[in-house]
C-alpha cells in the first residue's frame, strides 16, 4: 500500500482539474494570448504590430493550439494539465532528494491543493502555470548532478527556456545563485553561478538573435524587458514606507540572518534550501505591489516542500525543533499574507478565494443537469463588462460581443475592437493585425495612440468595435465617422462597419 501512496496526490489533480476543461472563454489574460496567437496566425509579427509584456512562448503555443481542430479550452487546459503533473512529479524528486519519501509525498498533496484546485486560479492558463515546469526542472538537474559542470549548464539552460514564457522565472535562477554561495567557497561559487548563469542566458540570446535578424530587436527589449519594470510598485506605500525597500529589507536581514545561522551550524542545509527559494520566489511576487492570485503560483513551488516538510516535523523531529518550524511557517504566512492584501485591488484576491468551492459546486450543479450552460456561464464574474461592473446580472459579455461581431461576417477577417476584450477575437473567428493591451493604453502614452490611429488609417480594419471600457482618444471617432458607419449597438457595445467605396 505504501508504494502506492505517491500516486494519490497526482489522482487527485487530474480528478480535481476536470470542471477546468468546461470553463466560458472569460479570463482577460488568456483571451490576450489567444487574441495574439490568431494574428500571428495570419502573418503578424510579435512587438511589432502585436504587442504585450510577456517572452514569445505563451503566445506562440496559443498560436499553435488555435489550429488544431479541437476547442482551445479543451487543448489548453489539456497542456496545462499536462506541465500541471510534470511540476508535481519534479517536487516529488526534489523532496525525496533533499528529504524523504514521506516529506515527498507530503509535498505533493501541498501542490496538489495549492495547484491542482482553483485557489491559487491556476485554472486560467497562465504562463505560471508552465514556467514553474521549468524552474522545478532546473532546480532537480541542479540538485542531482551539482559536481558536473555540463549539467548545471544544462539546469541553467532549462531554466532559460522558462524564461521564455516569462521573466519573473529569473528568481528560481537567483535563489540557484544563492544556494551555490551557501555551500561553495568563492573560487567553485563564481564558476558554477557563471556556468548556471550562461546557460540560463543562453536560450534568451538565442531569441533576441532571431529578432534582429528580422529587424525588430529593439521592439522585443523593449517590450519583454524594459517595460516589466512598470509593474515594479515604484510608488506602492506599506504604512508610509516604500514597498520596493521593505522587500529588499527583509530579503536582506533573511539571508545575512539565514548565512549566519548555517554557518554557525544552527540551521541544517535542507532548511536553507527552503528558507533561501521561498524567500527569492516571494521576492518577486511581492516586488509589484499587485495582489494578483496567479501570482502566488510560482510562490507554490517553495511553499509546497516547505509545507510539507513542516508537516512532517509535526511528528518526525525533535519537539522544540517542531514548534520552531511551525511557528516560523505561521509567522512567516500571516506576515506575507497582511502585506499581500494590502491595497485597493486586493477583493480580486478575496473573490478568487472565496469562489473556489462555489467554482466546483457550481460544476456539479451543471453536471447533474441543475443549472443551465448559461446559468453555469453567468457565476464567472471576469466574464463581464467593464471591472466596476462585475456582476452575474451582466455576465457572458465576451459572448455577447462575439455574437455582434458574428452578425457582421467578420470571420478571418482583420477586425479591431476597442474594449478590454479580447476573447472576441477568437471566438468571433477574426484576428488584428495591431493589438495593444489596455495597460499600454491608459494614461498618457498619446504617442502610443496616436500609432494606433495611424496604422488604422493604413490598415481600415473591416470593423471597429468600441466598447464603454473602451480608449477614446483624440481623432478616432472622426476616423470612425469618416470612413465607417454604426452597423449595430448590443449592451454597451458599438460596432462600425467600413463604408463602401
Amino acid at each position: 500500500m505504501k508504494k502506492y501512496l505517491k500516486f494519490i496526490p497526482f489522482i487527485f489533480t487530474i480528478l480535481i482539474r476536470i470542471p477546468d476543461f468546461f470553463q466560458p472563454y472569460w479570463y482577460i489574460d488568456t483571451g490576450i494570448y489567444s487574441a495574439i496567437g490568431e494574428s500571428l496566425n495570419h502573418g503578424a509579427i510579435l512587438y511589432k504590430n502585436i504587442i504585450d509584456n510577456k517572452p514569445l512562448f505563451i503566445y506562440y503555443m496559443y498560436a499553435y493550439l488555435e489550429r488544431l481542430p479541437i476547442s482551445l479550452m479543451y487543448s489548453t487546459q489539456f497542456v496545462s494539465l499536462c506541465f500541471t503533473l510534470g511540476t508535481e512529479y519534479l517536487i516529488y524528486k526534489i523532496a525525496n532528494l533533499k528529504f524523504n519519501y514521506k516529506v515527498a509525498v507530503l509535498s505533493c498533496a501541498v501542490f496538489s491543493i495549492l495547484v491542482g484546485t482553483n485557489i491559487l486560479h491556476s485554472n486560467g492558463g497562465n504562463a505560471e502555470i508552465f514556467f514553474m515546469f521549468f524552474a522545478a526542472f532546473s532546480v532537480y538537474i541542479y540538485i542531482l548532478k551539482e559536481n558536473l559542470y555540463k549539467y548545471i549548464y544544462i539546469a541553467g539552460f532549462i531554466l532559460g527556456l522558462g524564461v521564455l514564457f516569462k521573466v519573473n522565472v529569473l528568481f528560481d535562477g537567483f535563489f540557484i545563485i544563492l544556494y551555490i554561495f551557501f555551500t561553495y567557497k568563492f573560487r567553485e561559487f563564481f564558476i558554477r553561478s557563471f556556468i548556471y548563469s550562461l546557460g540560463v542566458i543562453t536560450p534568451v540570446i538565442i531569441f533576441l538573435l532571431y529578432e534582429l535578424s528580422i529587424s525588430n530587436l529593439s521592439n522585443t527589449i523593449k517590450y519583454t524587458f524594459l517595460n516589466n519594470f512598470s509593474y515594479v510598485s515604484k510608488f506602492n506605500k506599506f504604512y508610509g514606507i516604500s514597498s520596493i525597500d521593505i522587500n529588499i529589507f527583509v530579503f536582506f536581514i533573511i539571508v545575512v540572518g539565514s548565512f549566519y545561522l548555517y554557518k554557525k551550524e544552527k540551521i541544517a542545509l535542507e532548511s536553507i534550501f527552503l528558507i533561501l527559494w521561498t524567500i527569492s520566489d516571494a521576492f518577486i511576487v511581492l516586488l509589484t505591489g499587485r495582489p494578483y492570485v496567479h501570482y502566488l503560483l510560482q510562490l507554490a513551488l517553495p511553499l509546497s516542500l516547505l509545507f510539507g516538510y513542516s508537516i512532517y516535523s509535526l511528528f518526525y523531529i525533535p519537539r522544540y525543533k517542531r514548534y520552531l518550524n511551525i511557528l516560523m511557517v505561521l509567522i512567516f504566512g500571516s506576515l506575507y499574507l497582511v502585506y499581500f492584501f494590502r491595497n485597493d485591488l486586493a477583493w480580486q484576491a478575496y473573490a478568487n478565494f472565496t469562489n473556489t468551492i462555489p467554482f466546483y459546486t457550481n460544476f456539479i450543479s451543471l453536471a447533474d443537469g441543475s443549472i443551465s450552460k448559461h446559468r453555469y456561464y453567468d457565476n464567472f464574474l471576469y466574464n463581464t463588462n467593464v471591472v466596476f461592473e462585475k456582476k452575474s446580472s451582466t455576465a457572458n459579455i465576451n459572448y455577447t460581443m462575439a455574437n455582434l461581431l458574428k452578425s457582421a461576417n467578420v470571420k478571418d477577417k482583420d477586425i479591431f475592437i476597442d474594449a478590454n476584450f479580447p476573447w472576441a477575437y477568437y471566438l468571433s473567428g477574426s484576428y488584428t493585425t495591431y493589438y495593444y493591451t489596455t495597460d499600454f493604453l491608459y494614461g498618457y502614452k498619446i504617442s502610443t495612440k496616436n500609432k494606433i490611429l495611424s496604422v488604422l488609417s493604413a490598415h481600415h480594419p473591416y470593423v471597429i468595435l468600441y466598447y464603454n471600457d473602451g480608449i477614446n482618444f483624440p481623432g478616432l471617432f472622426n476616423f470612425i465617422n469618416k470612413y465607417y458607419y454604426l452597423y449595430r449597438i448590443s449592451d454597451g457595445a458599438s460596432l462600425y462597419k467600413l463604408k463602401s467605396n
